[in-house]
């Protein structure tokens, strides 16, 4: 159980079993490499632009500070958060999630900050939680998939 002191917000990490499918060892820089449309889509979706300190570059430099080794065919349960304060945090916490969640989660922030149409904002809740909340759809709905690597959803953490 985390017990937070001052302030809190609704940050939450997410946590997902990542598998290395090869039969060498392979890290989480070699991922970044090899899935760089997921920096792509994250500035497409969030309308964020590479002087603002988002780009694959920037993605592999933060790979690098908070790498982790994936041995031969091992699968490994990993979390990002924007609560880590790093960018590999903020952009895979939200893009290995799969492109239907993470695209829900992110209409769902933009018609939050809008504050336009609360039916809209209910709806789009709806569904993603009656996704999240059956296995079959979830396992359907989430997950990346790279040459090397299997990503598949585990759960959320507050």
């Amino acid at each position: 159980m985390k017990i937070r002191k001052g302030f809190v917000s609704n940050s939450s990490s997410t946590a997902f079993i990542i598998t290395n499918l090869t039969d060498e060892e392979k890290t989480l820089v070699d991922f970044v490499a090899e899935t760089p449309w997921l920096i792509k889509d994250y500035m497409e979706g969030y309308r964020v632009k590479e002087n603002e300190g988002y780009s694959q570059g920037l993605l592999m430099v933060s790979a690098e500070e908070n790498n982790i080794t994936f041995k031969p065919h091992e699968e490994r349960l990993c979390h990002f958060g924007d609560e880590d304060g790093t960018l590999i945090g903020r952009v895979y916490d939200y893009m290995l999630r799969g492109k239907d969640i993470s695209e829900c989660a992110r209409l769902l922030d933009q018609v939050n900050e809008e504050e336009e149409d609360k039916e809209k904002a209910a709806e789009i809740g709806r569904q993603w939680m009656a996704a999240m909340g059956d296995p079959e759809k979830k396992d359907k709905f989430t997950g990346v998939d790279s040459p090397s690597f299997k990503v598949r959803f585990h759960s959320w953490l507050r």
